[in-house]
């Protein structure tokens, strides 16, 4: 079609506006997926949401190794879990599975535990930069709200089965 071609020039010429940023790894153990329909009746695979709970969660403990701050998942965490999640035993142990899965060869055999977001230093750096939050078009919620609900979420994954410490 004609309106197409102009279409396809814009893409090109990274000016359309409509593009989606996709991120991938070659690295990653994926888990799960689910199948996105697009309107042009494509299909995207993405990440299931227990997958991308689990996979924010690893992020999060992994700060401290990584020595770096991932302000951006307490968010993305705190909005899943409040708009997202069924809190149902099996969602649970699915997002449990991806992580220990997901966690191998992270080097953070250390915080695959219960009680890990009590740790003051992935606390801290999960709140670093938290606050710049609302200079981008996020729903405004504190860190202290956010840390807590995520907090007893994690900790209310089936560690019991598991969870040595």
């Amino acid at each position: 079609k004609k309106d197409n071609v102009g279409a396809m020039k814009r893409l090109e010429r990274y000016e359309s506006p409509q593009t989606i940023s996709i991120d991938y790894s070659f690295n990653e153990v994926t888990g799960e997926l689910d199948e996105v329909h697009l309107e042009n009746e494509e299909i995207v695979k993405v990440y299931s949401f227990t997958a991308l709970m689990a996979e924010k969660f690893r992020s999060i403990l992994q700060q401290v190794v990584r020595n770096r701050s991932r302000r951006q998942d307490v968010y993305d965490l705190h909005h899943l879990i409040t708009n997202f999640a069924k809190n149902t035993e099996a969602e649970k142990a699915q997002i449990y599975q991806s992580l220990i899965e997901k966690s191998v060869n992270k080097k953070i055999d250390e915080y695959l535990r219960q009680s890990a977001l009590q740790d003051p230093e992935i606390r801290s750096r999960s709140e670093e930069g938290f606050d710049e939050l609302e200079h981008e078009d996020v729903t405004e919620v504190s860190f202290e709200e956010a840390y807590s609900l995520v907090q007893e979420y994690f900790e209310s994954l089936p560690w019991e089965h598991f969870d040595c410490k």
